[in-house]
């Protein structure tokens, strides 16, 4: 009866262990780019992503940033910017009752000061469809040649 607890107690040590080594392995291997699909698109046209603020995940809760050199562009009527993290960084959240109207005017008038060439997506003939890959994570606003709004949206890993 005592080899027969040690054994089970040995089974269990060894479960615990390869636990941890899958849970290790599990967060080593989160996606570190993201993509963007634009649905019903139209054939021969050109589609760009911009990105306006960079973006950091944990989890399920993201947060957007901006580098220094790009913080004076950012408006302090519609955002708060936190001070600067260790990388330079500074974190950029929308203030109390700012409306999505008024961060889609302020992103359509100033996305070329934090990106000015932007990122080609690839059209897929056979759904319609524009595709931008291997993203950094990060918010964008998606234009097209057909000179109209998009979207604005967030590569995100999920």
């Amino acid at each position: 009866m005592k080899t027969m607890k040690k054994i089970f107690a040995l089974i269990m040590a060894l479960t615990m262990v390869m636990a941890l080594v899958v849970t290790a392995n599990a967060s080593s291997n989160e996606p570190t780019k993201g993509t963007i699909t634009i649905q019903n698109a139209t054939p021969g046209q050109t589609y760009k992503a911009y990105k306006v603020f960079d973006a950091t995940y944990s989890g399920e809760n993201v947060s957007y940033t901006v580098p220094e050199a790009k913080k004076e562009v950012v408006d302090i009527t519609l955002f708060n910017i936190s001070t600067a993290a260790s990388n330079g960084n500074y974190t950029v959240t929308v203030k109390e009752g700012v409306t999505d109207q008024q961060i889609i005017d302020w992103v359509k008038k100033n996305y070329s000061k934090f990106d000015n060439t932007g990122v080609a997506g690839t059209f897929n003939e056979n759904n319609n469809t524009v595709t931008f890959s291997n993203l950094d994570f990060g918010y964008y606003y998606i234009t097209s040649s057909l000179g109209t709004l998009i979207t604005i949206d967030s590569a995100t890993p999920y």
